[in-house]
């Protein structure tokens, strides 16, 4: 892990330090964005009324005109743009992982690289299509998880007082089980979401592979290097207490995505037995997944 550390702080040369902070000011930018228009799509949902000018205070002073308007549909316009804006940013943040999966020590990588799956439509609807099917599975396995637990502990929570004293101890039986149940629940969700972590830097790697088989393929790579996984995620403690002290969170993050990508590219070239020419999709894929 040092060596991946170590490795991934030098290959910013100063031109790519450069570049990296206009990415991260991109990013900033955008994430703002987004804030921004989901607080303004509850605004747009809200009877003001009930607000009493506190939090939507500036938002009912510069678009309350707009929103009482009975030929305008304010809310539906304001959610259609928070939705196509957050789906049309996906290729952009799929071109940073592309960018640092090209970075390369005293070699300048190109910012324009951050717009490379917007140059075609194929590969603007793919790189949409991947992380939109990422992000339904991660919702679909949450609800599988957590609805079930946490419906039966709050129904539980907030009926216990209304049953008879017999029925009381069997509901906090119920409240007890359901609790231990969610933090189950919650181990299994992370450990279904840490085996997805390499699929971002498996896609620029192989973008020409289906979606199922890059998916796969991190799961895959993740499960089977599990322990050398874990060590990396731990090697980053210090790290994190860093970016509360001394050095921006922003920062951080880029530094633990440079580390992440090293670590990938190693994986699979150990999974690849050493062959670094074979792609990912002729070597992985046919060990038994």
């Amino acid at each position: 892990m040092k060596e991946i550390k170590k490795e991934s702080l030098k290959i910013f040369s100063k031109s790519n330090i450069k570049n990296l902070f206009i990415i991260l000011i991109i990013k900033s930018t955008i994430n703002l964005f987004l804030i921004f228009m989901v607080l303004l799509s509850i605004y747009s949902l809200l009877d003001l009324n009930s607000t009493e000018e506190k939090f939507f205070y500036l938002f009912d002073k510069y678009f309350s005109a707009i929103k009482n308007l009975n030929e305008f549909s304010f809310s539906t316009t304001i959610i259609f743009v928070l939705m196509y804006s957050f789906i049309m940013f996906i290729p952009l943040n799929m071109g940073i992982y592309l960018w640092f999966s090209k970075i390369k020590k005293d070699d300048k990588t190109p910012l324009f690289t951050i717009f490379y799956y917007y140059k075609n439509l194929k590969g603007l609807l793919k790189v949409i299509s991947f992380k939109l099917f990422m992000m339904l599975k991660s919702i679909i396995i949450f609800i599988f998880f957590f609805v079930p637990t946490v419906g039966t502990f709050i129904v539980a929570c907030l009926r216990v007082n209304f049953f008879l004293q017999e029925s009381q101890t069997f509901l906090r039986l119920i409240i007890l089980i359901s609790a231990v149940t969610i933090l189950i629940a919650i181990i299994f969700f992370l450990k279904f979401s840490l085996s997805q972590i390499s699929a971002n830097f498996i896609f620029v790697l192989n973008e020409n592979s289906n979606i199922l088989t890059i998916m796969k393929s991190s799961t895959f790579l993740i499960h089977n290097n599990s322990k050398e996984f874990t060590k990396f995620l731990l090697s980053f403690w210090n790290d994190i207490l860093l970016c509360f002290l001394i050095i921006p969170i922003p920062f951080v993050f880029a530094y633990f995505k440079m580390c992440l990508y090293k670590f990938t590219k190693k994986i699979i070239y150990k999974q690849n037995q050493g062959i670094i020419a074979i792609p990912l999709t002729q070597k992985v894929i046919d060990i038994n997944l």
